[in-house]
């Protein structure tokens, strides 16, 4: 009879301690959700950082090869001569091209002779080819006409800050001097042009 009475003393200890340990399981499960949590953010901070890490690595080899051409143009500069600035093609090496994109490596060059320099803005092509448009509405434009000519290896492109700046390669140089005499393609200030 007495242990009944017994019996109901230690259930509210037992409740408490149920109660307790209960508490206890929550706060240990927010815990470990939060630290999942943290783990995930930090993996994807790491993620970015190695993105950022990977495009600076090439915006530094892109600085090197330029800083290493422009060593090598300023012992040497290489101007190409008075007729070459006439721009004549050999046309079977560039048959690929379009007007336009003749136009742009034309006026590379004339701007390479004009200012003695071996790299020239992509922004001051498109203002000499289009001196009515604004450079911010054909920059896509003139991107993806510079993009072919880079994959097909007539021409560099390297970045500078915010300009993206062109270099002839040593294939259109030497499809320049090869062509001397040859026909011309002459560039009009309106992007349009004739042979």
């Amino acid at each position: 009879m007495f242990g009944f009475l017994k019996r109901k003393r230690e259930q509210p200890n037992l409740r408490a301690m149920h109660i307790s340990l209960t508490n206890s399981f929550k706060n240990i499960k927010k815990d470990i959700s939060h630290l999942h949590a943290k783990k995930q953010d930090h993996e994807g901070r790491l993620d970015q950082i190695e993105r950022l890490l990977h495009h600076l690595h090439g915006k530094i080899e892109v600085i090197l090869s330029y800083s290493d051409s422009e060593s090598r143009s300023s012992t040497s500069p290489e101007v190409i001569s008075p007729n070459e600035a006439t721009s004549t093609f050999d046309f079977g090496a560039l048959d690929s091209l379009t007007v336009v994109q003749r136009n742009i490596l034309e006026m590379l060059i004339r701007l390479m002779n004009e200012r003695g320099s071996s790299l020239v803005s992509l922004k001051d092509i498109s203002e000499d080819l289009y001196p009515n448009k604004d450079y911010r509405a054909i920059r896509s434009l003139m991107s993806s006409y510079s993009d072919y000519l880079e994959e097909q290896g007539f021409i560099r492109k390297a970045r500078k800050g915010r300009q993206t700046y062109l270099l002839l390669t040593e294939r259109t140089k030497k499809s320049l001097k090869k062509s001397k005499g040859k026909t011309t393609l002459s560039v009009r200030k309106n992007g349009e042009s004739s042979r």
